[in-house]
C-alpha cells in the first residue's frame, strides 16, 4: 500500500527544490529500506545539467546492476500546471517499479561492443559547448 499521508490536495506552489524533496521522501517511505534515493545531477550535451533522483536498490545485488535516474523537470512542470503532487508521486513510483521490471540485465551487457554496435546511435554536438564532456 503506497503511503500518501506526506501528500497535500491543497495546490501548494513549492520551489523545485522542495518538489525534489518531497519526491525523494515519497520514494523513501514507499520503496522500503533496502533502496536508497538520492539526487543526481548529470551534465547532458550543449553544457545541459538534467536534475533527477538516483535509485539504488540493495535487495537486488548484482542482478539490477545499474540504477535508473528518473528526471524530474517534466514532473515539476505538470505540478505548477495543475496536476496533484499525489498523481505525480504516484506516475514517478510506477515508473521506477516498471524500470526495474524491464531492466533485468547485467551492467557487463552493456560492455560488449559486438551486441551492441548496431544500437550505437550517433549525434553530432557542437564543440565548444562540449569541451567538458
Amino acid at each position: 500500500m503506497l503511503r500518501m499521508d506526506i501528500v497535500t490536495e491543497r495546490r501548494i506552489k513549492m520551489t523545485y527544490k522542495e518538489f525534489e524533496m518531497q519526491v525523494k521522501t515519497y520514494l523513501e517511505e514507499n520503496l522500503g529500506a533496502d533502496v536508497t534515493v538520492s539526487t543526481y545531477t548529470a551534465r547532458k550535451n550543449n553544457q545541459t545539467l538534467c536534475q533527477g533522483l538516483l535509485i539504488e536498490d540493495a535487495s537486488d545485488g548484482e542482478r539490477f546492476s545499474a540504477s535508473p535516474v528518473i528526471y524530474l523537470d517534466d514532473f515539476y512542470s505538470n505540478l505548477c500546471n495543475g496536476s496533484s503532487f499525489e498523481e505525480i508521486a504516484k506516475t514517478i513510483y510506477k515508473l521506477y517499479r516498471n524500470a526495474k521490471q524491464t531492466g533485468d540485465f547485467k551492467l557487463k551487457d552493456l560492455t560488449n561492443f559486438e551486441e551492441l554496435k548496431e544500437k550505437i546511435i550517433y549525434k553530432l554536438i557542437n564543440l565548444d559547448m562540449n569541451k567538458d564532456l
